[in-house]
């Protein structure tokens, strides 16, 4: 985007801020997104964390609505990607992990 102006800036290059830049490029047809990362794309937090998602809620029936709509969109990202994020659902449990640091 050299010696154009930015739309929209994305600070952060991990798993959440790569797929706000990814959701405003590819659902909303935004151009013009820049994400700015200093210490390269999913490199710290995203990259050696496993993340856990159940939507099991018996007692909270808005946690439960809430959760299925994230796991949704976690799912249609894992197909959208080739599961470049290793998104996997066991029992009632999705889990997801980053596969260079578990070769």
């Amino acid at each position: 985007m050299h010696g154009r102006e930015a739309k929209v800036v994305v600070i952060g290059g991990g798993i959440i801020g790569l797929s706000v830049a990814h959701c405003l490029i590819s659902k909303f047809g935004i151009s013009g997104v820049v994400l700015v990362e200093k210490n390269g794309l999913m490199n710290l937090t995203s990259a050696v964390s496993t993340g856990g998602y159940r939507n099991y809620f018996p007692a909270d029936e808005k946690m439960t609505q809430f959760v299925t709509r994230s796991i949704k969109r976690l799912e249609a990202l894992a197909q959208e990607s080739s599961n470049g994020f290793l998104f996997y659902f066991y029992f009632y449990f999705y889990f997801s992990l980053i596969s260079f640091y578990y070769h």
